[in-house]
Order: structure tokens, then C-alpha cells, then sequence
């Protein structure tokens, strides 16, 4: 959802989608098409219920076995989006962290290793600052091959940030796209479109509920779970707005 429904996200990703000549693929790639094509139909409800069956069956690797399991609940979202841009060839970030920078994440790679692949970008030890200030703080000294910079999608492990719609990292200007938060055992995405934001919620679409507008800066409830970006386990995707 977070990466199809957006306009610009989905002019970035459809294309690897699209142009896959894996035959092996063919079969998961009709089906993620024919997903991406409801998804963005006005009033559709996306039947993606069985497509991460069928990338699990497809599974080459253990990491993509793991990603895909629709049980998987601890790291979802950052496995399967990595494997699955990873699954459709679509280009990783290529950074590498100079010299002897003090390291703020404990996660992140270790000085010695070189020209790195990320997908996903973790940030954490933020301090109530906005996501920009907090992402700077944890890749200083970091450097990231320009043409390796066509999105830019950051996973929020610990702490709260204040999100930002645009931000400037890496001598670029980026534009936030879409969200996804976590709350009681259960993801939902805040999508953009235009100069809308929209809900999807896998359980409204149970109820073939329409993916509906929403507010920026108010968040969904459902009973006690609260389903706040800005906190610990939001995903946020952007790309170039220059």
C-alpha cells in the first residue's frame, strides 16, 4: 500500500514491477499488478489476502522466507518491504560511514564495512527532535552515492521524532509520501495523494471498507490501540520533491 498508492511512489517502484523479465517471477508479478491496479481504483477494496501466500511459496532464500510469513509479526514490515524491493531488483540505498564517527545507533553497520546496501534506514535515540535533526545525528560521517538516492525510506526503532511532510538529507529535498504504524500487534498506512492523506486498514478492507481520506496530523483509533506516527515503529517513505 505504501509503496503504490502515493502517485510519485508508484511512478518510482511500478516500473520494476512492470518490466520484470524473471519468468519465475511471472506469476507473483501478475498477481502484485493486478493488486497495485485495485488499489488504486477509486472504492476498490485491494484483495491483497493471499499475496503474501504467494510469495512465500515463491520464497529462494531463507530471509525471504521469513519476510513473507503472514504470521511474522516482530520486524513485518522491514523484512518484507527489503525483500520484497530486493525480490523486484529495485535499486538499494549505497552509503558508506567514514573513519571513526562516533556511532549514536547500536544497529547500524560498524565502521569497518564499506559501501553498504540499505533499503531501509533505521533511526533511533531521538530525542522529541524532528526526523530530519535525528536522522542527520545518526549517519553523520555517513555518505551516500548520489545516483542511489531515488527514495528514502526510514524506520523509527526507538524514541519519537516529529515527522516532517518534507525534509533535506544528503544534499537533497524529500517529500513524505506515505506512513506505516504499528499498534496492538497490527499495522495500518497513511497514504498521500496529491495534497490528500488517506487510511488503509487491512481490517476495514475485511469489511470491503474503501480506503477512506484522513486529515495529516490526526491519527486512527480502533478501542485502546492508537495508531500514532511519530513514534517507535513508524515507517516513513519519501522521495526526491526536487
Amino acid at each position: 500500500m505504501a509503496l503504490f498508492f502515493p502517485d510519485r511512489m508508484h511512478a518510482l517502484m511500478h516500473p520494476f514491477i512492470a518490466e520484470s523479465t524473471n519468468p519465475q517471477l511471472t506469476e507473483v508479478q501478475q498477481r502484485v499488478m493486478t493488486a497495485v491496479q485495485q488499489l488504486r481504483t477509486p472504492g476498490t477494496v485491494a484483495s491483497l489476502g493471499d499475496l503474501r501466500q504467494h510469495l512465500l511459496e515463491f520464497h529462494r532464500t531463507s530471509d525471504q522466507r521469513n519476510a513473507f510469513m503472514p504470521d511474522n509479526v516482530f520486524g513485518y514490515v522491514f523484512y518484507f518491504v527489503q525483500e520484497f524491493l530486493r525480490l523486484f531488483q529495485v535499486p538499494p540505498l549505497v552509503g558508506r560511514r567514514e573513519g571513526d564517527t562516533v556511532q549514536v545507533s547500536t544497529r547500524l553497520p560498524h565502521a569497518h564495512r564499506r559501501n553498504l546496501k540499505l533499503f531501509i534506514v533505521e533511526v533511533e535515540y531521538c530525542q522529541k527532535e524532528t526526523l530530519q535533526h535525528c536522522l542527520e545525528k545518526n549517519y553523520s560521517g555517513w555518505s551516500f552515492k548520489p545516483d542511489s538516492l531515488r527514495y528514502l525510506i526510514i524506520e523509527l526503532i526507538s524514541h519519537d521524532a516529529e515527522p516532517q511532510l518534507a525534509l533535506e538529507w544528503q544534499g537533497k529535498k524529500w517529500q513524505l509520501q506515505s506512513m506505516i504504524v504499528f499498534d496492538c500487534s497490527h499495522f495500518v498506512a497513511y497514504m498521500r495523494r496529491g495534497d490528500a492523506w488517506f487510511l488503509h486498514d487491512d481490517n476495514r478492507a475485511l469489511q470491503q471498507i474503501p480506503i477512506t481520506e484522513y486529515e495529516f496530523g490526526d491519527y486512527y483509533q480502533r478501542g485502546m490501540c492508537h495508531f500514532q506516527y511519530g513514534v517507535k515503529n513508524t515507517f516513513f517513505f519519501y522521495v526526491p520533491s526536487d
